[in-house]
């Protein structure tokens, strides 16, 4: 098999392995948001009632090991601050990512392109309005990211899953 080939079937692999560790979220209502600065990055922690009664808390990650923090595209974006300042930037970000706060997650994905499997979750707000978002491993979408906190003794591993043994828990 080619080296293209190979990737691409490692990569179809990783959707599969996304879907899955994420599919816990389906039903879950989003029941905080907190977003908090690291240096010059803000990290968002999101924690969330799942369906069957547990609880999850969500760290938007830049990979599955945690090597910084990641990004969600797919909300609407608040007016950018006036100054670059690092409180300017995180007042956006708890501006953009707060309204997450409530959401009830209707389903979850992974779509393969630009060389990744790209997480997806799809929600909803009390207003009716749904959001795709999409998890990135940074701001300018360069790559996919990772949504870490769902790793647990039972969750499904599979061919390049990032699984508890990288990130330790």
């Amino acid at each position: 098999m080619s080296d293209d080939r190979d990737r691409e079937v490692r990569v179809a692999e990783q959707a599969v392995w996304i879907r899955r560790y994420l599919a816990p979220l389906v039903g879950a209502r989003i029941t905080e948001v907190v977003v908090f600065a690291s240096g010059p990055y803000f990290c968002c922690r999101i924690s969330a009632a799942l369906a069957d009664g547990g609880s999850v808390t969500l760290e938007v990650d830049r990979d599955e090991e945690g090597n910084g923090p990641g990004f969600l595209f797919g909300l609407p974006a608040p007016r950018p601050a006036a100054d670059g300042s690092p409180a300017a930037r995180l007042d956006w970000a708890r501006r953009y990512l707060g309204p997450l706060r409530g959401c009830e997650v209707l389903a979850v994905g992974a779509e393969v392109y630009d060389g990744g499997a790209w997480p997806q979750i799809t929600v909803r707000d009390g207003a009716g309005t749904t959001f795709a978002l999409e998890v990135s491993c940074d701001e300018e979408g360069n790559a996919p990211g990772y949504l870490a906190g769902l790793e647990r003794p039972g969750r499904p591993e599979g061919p390049g899953s990032p699984g508890s043994e990288v990130r330790g828990r």
